[in-house]
């Protein structure tokens, strides 16, 4: 596609002979094509109506043609990095076909000559977040302008208010706007975190409220950001909100504003108009903060329409919520509620429209609906439930976390019995007996409850389970009512598995500049999900291998000064590791011991360990981590002093190729040092499991270049007198530390994927090489094979292919392309 460069964007300018076949184009990537790519042409869907696939990240882009509705098979498409109302990312994360069907609600309403089918959308969820006691509540009540209670009692768990400050603004207010605010009061105490994660979003306004009286630190008011950010990334607004203006002088209040504004840069937020201090006792700065949520409004919301259908949702949970039935069980089935909009207030009859609805909505924080499996047909989908009021859903998740009736019916630390659910919703009116499978649901997706084997555990006397039924009952684990420290029970099984003297051990940290909310307890429900629990408690876990129960692992999370005073002086220069660990702002660490008969055996369990944690902090919690090995070497005296190493050091000294072994300390004489093989240290990085495989790279003279990808040169060698390819990563001498640590991940990655495949159509590994660098896979020679790489660089062979498939439109219909396409510029402004 190179000699088109743009022009494919100009359909009329592209050969004939290639333009027909665009049809049969499944996957296209037009992926980090800005600022190149200014635009989709409009016609663009009736040339790809055959797309399953297609990226688009990473353009800036605004808009998408309306003809992309056309593209009926579409399942999966990209639009990351643009800018893209937000209702799109909404619609688009959940498939395709929602965000297709969504354009076409738009676009119907547009060919109406009615202007009034389109209205804009100024519902918005204002997200208060923040320590407890430092004001939130007080500040939502000024807002609302209601009056101070006489007592401050802290918010238990989440208070949901609406409320519209249009009226205030009158001269800023455009025709068919209505500015209505859904106001989320998050409780600042700890035992509440994990009931955050399932009502922060990405469509609303955030305040992080800090009391200006006090230290910044007491307010935690970057714990909060960070929080925000680890979920939401740069695609809200926040503003940071100092209480208690009155209370503090000129000087002081100017020092503690220009801390959080300091703050406040470093995570890309307008330090001069997003920070506000104000006063609930004299009304300093409410009618500024008040305006300031106005103009975010409108910037948050331009150009996003809502087609008004939709709104008929909103008037018809109005007027169900109104109904004496509903005022407390505010749950209904989306077909009720189809069924009863339909009739009363016209909405059309068609079920994907109304549920597209109720997706955005969702969205928005004016109900809850929670698909429970997208492979579900619509007739399926419209049995599921939609809750009208979040308040009662919040209500549901305080009976579990907070709930003194939960937590004295527990039969062991932080475990609940299925049956003892009924006593924590007891109360039939709000929720009765039919709905508890229902939240039961939601608890085990978001790891509020986590469902556990009772087999597992060693119940006692008294907590023993008499009856079958009892010993089959479904047992759910609480995180946020584990104990906060092992007990001694605990403490005696962790020393029985460290003095097994048969067992190697294998220490990783995981570090962590911040441990975001929720993160332990999903961690802790992964962790159960692949092992069998042994013992678990706030901040850690024991866990045993499904294959082999001689692998234990012990797995606690410690804050810094948690680490300083366990390890203490058995840490080489435990004060130089303290010193960065604060350069670096480490703030919690993740520790993993391993212990195993079998350092072979043990990599699959580091590799699942690694995979999962990738998976949390960059799919789900979007942090980073960092990960260092421990080892310990004896003194004369038996004590044990730990040493530490980071992944990339290791990586580096692999690469490096210095004999596989670290030169360390000897602690038993002043001047030898003593060598540790890194196969004992990380048996992953060194690949272990895979040594059956290790050839010497020396036999190998890289003089025989018979193709090229990517990734990789292929040159064709002899090996046990056969012809083999040898294929070496491609590199260039001025890349980076972290570009060769890239390169080694991707290879350990393929290595691992191509041991595993055996078939006759794909080239088989035969073994690999780590002794050089790059490092190289060693496969399967196939004879008077073709050059791919030069192959696809000829457009001439590509307009053959064509050319004959044109001759067999039987073949032609089978036949589809996947092409990636990256736009050279030619200084010309065509798109």
């Amino acid at each position: 596609m190179n000699n088109y460069p743009n022009e494919i964007f100009s359909i009329e300018k592209v050969c004939s002979n290639i333009q027909q076949h665009f049809k049969n184009i499944q996957y296209l990537n037009l992926s980090n094509n800005n600022p190149k790519l200014k635009s989709l042409f409009d016609q663009f869907g009736d040339y790809f109506q055959n797309l399953i696939e297609f990226d688009i990240s990473n353009n800036n882009l605004k808009e998408l043609p309306f003809s992309i509705t056309k593209c009926l098979q579409l399942e999966k498409i990209n639009l990351q990095g643009n800018n893209f109302p937000s209702s799109y990312l909404e619609f688009s994360s959940r498939g395709a076909k929602l965000l297709i069907g969504y354009l076409k609600d738009i676009k119907e309403n547009k060919q109406n000559s009615n202007q009034e089918t389109i209205k804009q959308s100024f519902e918005i969820k204002l997200m208060i977040m923040g320590q407890e006691a430092v004001g939130k509540t007080t500040l939502i009540n000024t807002l609302l302008k209601k009056e101070k209670p006489l007592e401050t009692i802290s918010t238990d768990g989440i208070d949901i208010t609406t409320t519209n400050f249009s009226s205030i603004n009158q001269s800023q207010q455009q025709e068919n706007e209505n500015y209505q605010f859904i106001i989320w009061d998050f409780a600042g105490q700890e035992v509440y975190y994990s009931t955050h994660q399932f009502f922060i979003s990405k469509k609303g306004i955030y305040i992080v409220v800090w009391d200006v009286s006090k230290d910044q630190s007491i307010s935690r008011v970057e714990y909060w950001l960070q929080s925000i950010r680890s979920v939401v990334q740069n695609e809200c607004s926040i503003l940071i909100v100092g209480t208690h203006v009155d209370q503090v002088s000129e000087d002081q209040l100017n020092q503690s504003k220009n801390q959080i504004q300091q703050l406040a840069q470093k995570y890309e937020i307008d330090s001069q108009n997003n920070v506000i201090c104000v006063s609930c006792k004299t009304q300093l700065n409410i009618e500024t903060l008040k305006s300031k949520l106005i103009q975010i409004s409108k910037q948050t919301m331009k150009n996003i329409q809502i087609p008004s259908t939709y709104v008929l949702i909103q008037q018809a949970t109005t007027k169900l919520m109104n109904e004496t039935t509903h005022k407390q069980f505010p749950v209904v089935e989306a077909r009720q509620l189809f069924e009863f909009t339909k009739d009363k207030f016209g909405f059309p009859n068609d079920q994907n429209k109304f549920e597209r609805a109720l997706i955005y909505y969702h969205q928005v924080g004016s109900l809850f609906y929670f698909e429970k499996n997208e492979n579900l047909t619509i007739e399926q989908r419209m049995n599921q439930k939609v809750i009208l009021n979040a308040q009662w859903l919040t209500q549901a998740m305080a009976q579990i976390v907070t709930n003194p009736e939960a937590k004295g019916r527990l039969i062991k630390n932080g475990i609940l019995k299925q049956s003892d659910l009924s006593f924590c919703w007891k109360s039939s009116e709000l929720f009765p007996q039919s709905i508890h499978e229902y939240l039961i649901d939601l608890m085990k997706q978001f790891d509020i409850m986590i469902p556990i084997n009772q087999n597992q555990f060693n119940f006692n006397q008294s907590q023993q389970l008499q009856s079958k039924e009892q010993q089959q009952e479904q047992l759910f684990l609480v995180p946020s009512m584990l104990f906060e420290n092992k007990s001694q029970s605990i403490d005696s099984i962790v020393k029985e598995i460290e003095m097994n003297e048969n067992q190697f051990e294998l220490n990783r940290w995981y570090s962590f500049s911040f441990l975001p909310i929720g993160f332990i307890p999903r961690l802790q429900a992964k962790l159960i999900d692949l092992f069998i629990l042994q013992q678990i408690w706030k901040n850690g876990l024991i866990v045993t291998s499904k294959q082999n129960q001689n692998i234990n692992l012990i797995i606690e999370n410690f804050t810094i000064e948690q680490i300083e005073n366990k390890f203490s002086f058995k840490i080489e220069n435990i004060q130089n590791l303290n010193q960065k660990m604060k350069t670096n702002n480490i703030t919690h660490i993740t520790c993993l011991k391993l212990r195993t008969t079998n350092l072979i055996e043990c990599v699959n369990v580091i590799i699942k360990i690694n995979n999962l944690m990738n998976n949390l902090v960059q799919d789900w919690f979007h942090i980073e981590h960092k990960i260092e090995y421990l080892f310990p070497i004896f003194t004369l005296n038996n004590e044990q002093i730990f040493n530490i190493i980071t992944k990339s050091q290791l990586q580096q000294l692999i690469i490096e190729n210095k004999n596989k072994s670290l030169q360390i300390k000897n602690y038993n004489s002043e001047n030898d040092k003593i060598e540790i093989d890194i196969s004992e240290i990380a048996p992953d990085l060194t690949m272990n499991d895979l040594i059956f495989n290790s050839i010497n790279s020396n036999q190998f003279k890289f003089d025989k270049k018979i193709g090229e990808g990517s990734f990789g040169i292929i040159f064709e060698e002899t090996l046990n007198q056969s012809k083999v390819a040898i294929k070496k990563l491609k590199f260039n001498e001025n890349e980076s530390e972290n570009e060769k640590e890239q390169l080694f991940e991707e290879f350990c990655n393929e290595l691992r994927i191509m041991k595993n495949l055996n078939h006759k159509n794909i080239v088989n590994l035969i073994g690999y090489s780590i002794d050089c660098w790059p490092f190289i896979l060693v496969m399967e020679l196939i004879s008077n094979s073709m050059d791919l790489y030069q192959f696809l660089n000829d457009p001439l062979n590509i307009i053959q292919i064509i050319q004959k498939l044109d001759k067999q439109r039987n073949i032609v219909a089978n036949n589809h392309l996947k092409i990636n396409i990256e736009i050279e510029n030619q200084n010309n402004n065509n798109n």
